[in-house]
């Protein structure tokens, strides 16, 4: 068989397309990792976190105080399964049940009511005071 041009292209080609494609497998938990970290920072903002809190959550590696990489990829595999039902963004419904949860003690079923419930994120802040106050409240 004949090297050609051709043939060289095609495996070159071919090479390049396959290290991309295992480079986004391999690093596909990692990018989930920042993206849900990232997520957690920016929702913090509109929750009027107290200092310490705020401190916790003020960047992505400042979250790392408040949970390590396989709690969030538990959340996030979680958020990724529970997508369907909820039709929320995996990312965000991640973040907000790290809050809830580490931070407000609340549980993931109250992230999911909140983020279904809200229109926008200004309402946030109100919002978890309310589901707060419900929880707190004896019957």
């Amino acid at each position: 068989m004949r090297i050609t041009e051709n043939v060289i292209a095609a495996f070159i080609s071919g090479s390049v397309l396959g290290s991309i494609i295992t480079y986004f497998y391999a690093t596909r938990d990692k990018r989930a990792i920042s993206r849900v970290r990232h997520d957690i920072s920016f929702l913090s903002v509109w929750l009027e976190l107290n200092s310490v809190q705020s401190r916790r959550t003020s960047d992505a590696e400042a979250t790392k105080e408040i949970v390590n990489d396989e709690r969030v990829l538990k959340a996030y595999h979680w958020a990724c399964d529970a997508k369907s039902m909820y039709k929320l963004n995996p990312d965000r419904l991640a973040a907000t049940i790290i809050i809830f949860e580490e931070l407000l003690g609340l549980d993931r079923m109250d992230a999911v009511r909140t983020l279904k419930t809200l229109k926008n994120l200004d309402e946030l802040a109100p919002y978890v005071r309310k589901i707060k106050t419900e929880k707190l409240s004896p019957p």
